[in-house]
């Protein structure tokens, strides 16, 4: 989104979570709606219950390294093709295959430490705020928390916040 927008979303969100991927969406026609008006900022809350969230995350930190555009293509084929993650690594590597990552830059920066940081930290933050699941989200400093966002209709949800903060 544009860097001055007047609303920023924070997204907390795990790549394996079938919420998620719905969430993953409901932002998708939020930034299509209101392109110049929101800025989202995306960070891995890892649940701990779901055996490749980590490691998809890694890959797209990884992948951000050498073209965000590519990292940001990832996840969204990573939503997308959550039920064969039951495949690990062969998914993710195909993904990254598709399109067109860099695999041996890629195979190097997965081990970085920073960026295992930064998915920790990332998690850990979600879950001082008090954030328990996912998507959890932060729109102008105020929580969305899993729950709310999973009763009723999302998107009419983030509409209604968004028009009383933009006036």
């Amino acid at each position: 989104g544009h860097k001055n927008a007047p609303i920023v979303i924070v997204e907390y969100s795990d790549f394996q979570c079938p919420d998620c991927a719905r969430g993953e969406k409901v932002i998708d026609q939020l930034m299509k709606k209101y392109p110049s008006k929101i800025k989202l900022i995306y960070k891995h809350f890892i649940l701990g219950i779901f055996p490749y969230s980590s490691l998809a995350a890694q890959y797209f930190e990884a992948i951000f390294l050498q073209d965000p555009k590519k990292a940001w293509a990832f996840g969204r084929k990573v939503f997308e093709n959550q039920r064969k993650l039951r495949n690990g690594v062969k998914v993710l590597d195909k993904i990254a295959h598709d399109l067109k990552v860099d695999k041996d830059r890629l195979k190097k920066d997965l081990g970085l430490p920073f960026i295992l940081e930064k998915i920790k930290r990332h998690t850990g933050e979600a879950q001082s705020m008090g954030m328990r699941g996912t998507p959890s989200f932060i729109l102008n400093g105020v929580p969305i928390r899993e729950k709310d966002f999973n009763s009723g209709d999302p998107l009419s949800y983030f509409e209604r916040a968004i028009k009383i903060l933009v006036k």
